[in-house]
């Protein structure tokens, strides 16, 4: 086993450094993990790592015996690894808030890749929760939005598959045929399933947007006929401002600060609209 600490270039008040390891057994299969380093906090540096190794790797940082991926890499006793081909992505760090995504490919009998979004309050270590973020109002107006915005989406691809499942070189190929039914079943069905909640929504902030990653409508079973996978919403902070809560309106201070640096325009030159709407 190799262990390395790679050096992650960070503006932020966090600093991400690269855990980098070779599994002792399979030495073609290599392992990276991020690691957020504090230097002025450990305790909180400690509770962000903490919660990263527990929900994603399934290990207690404080009970490893060798390293951060035994419970997910391939032994001799279980040559398929939980995990692998695992990275992730900074997508944004500033003094407040945190964000990371990590990928990996999931194996069972089958291995599907997959991405974690997490965003952590820096000043105490707490994994933001979304809907800490919003008043009723808010909560219910994003809501609104991705289920207007996910049947738009979906009734503009079930169009596109009934157009081409109405062309003749469709309907004389019964292989191709059936796998568009398929996606038309796939994709009415998936046209009642509504949003409820932001509680189970995936998510990350950057420094003008909030980005929002719900479910695809496809099983593993069928997600090869999935052709639009994840719905990805995106909303303006600035839009969404009038709808945060006290405690999101502190903790995206530095990003509305951001905001104003940006829309800032000197009294002697024309001032153009830089107003954002929801989707």
């Amino acid at each position: 086993m190799i262990f390395l600490l790679m050096p992650f270039f960070s503006y932020g008040q966090a600093k991400i450094k690269e855990i980098r390891e070779i599994n002792p057994i399979y030495k073609t299969l290599k392992y990276s993990f991020p690691l957020v380093v504090i230097p002025q906090n450990q305790k909180i540096a400690d509770k962000i790592n903490n919660n990263l190794v527990s929900d994603f790797l399934d290990a207690d940082r404080t009970k490893i015996k060798k390293s951060i991926f035994e419970n997910v890499w391939a032994t001799k006793e279980m040559p398929n690894p939980t995990l692998s081909d695992i990275s992730f992505k900074v997508l944004s760090n500033d003094r407040n808030v945190l964000n990371i995504s990590i990928f990996a490919q999931g194996c069972g009998a089958y291995c599907e890749g997959f991405t974690t979004y997490y965003s952590y309050n820096l000043k105490s270590g707490a994994r933001i929760v979304l809907d800490s973020l919003f008043n009723e109002e808010g909560i219910k107006l994003l809501i609104d939005s991705m289920n207007k915005k996910k049947k738009e989406i979906l009734s503009l691809k079930l169009k596109e598959i009934k157009d081409t499942l109405s062309t003749l070189a469709v309907q004389k190929d019964s292989i191709d045929k059936e796998s568009h039914e398929e996606m038309v079943t796939l994709y009415t069905e998936c046209m009642d399933k509504e949003i409820k909640s932001l509680g189970y929504q995936q998510f990350y902030i950057t420094n003008s947007s909030l980005y929002v990653i719900s479910d695809r409508c496809s099983a593993h079973y069928n997600m090869t006929i999935d052709d639009l996978w994840s719905f990805k919403f995106t909303f303006s902070l600035e839009t969404l401002k009038p709808y945060f809560t006290n405690y999101a309106i502190r903790l995206l201070k530095k990003k509305f600060d951001h905001l104003l640096s940006l829309n800032f325009v000197p009294s002697n030159h024309q001032n153009f609209s830089t107003k954002k709407f929801l989707l």
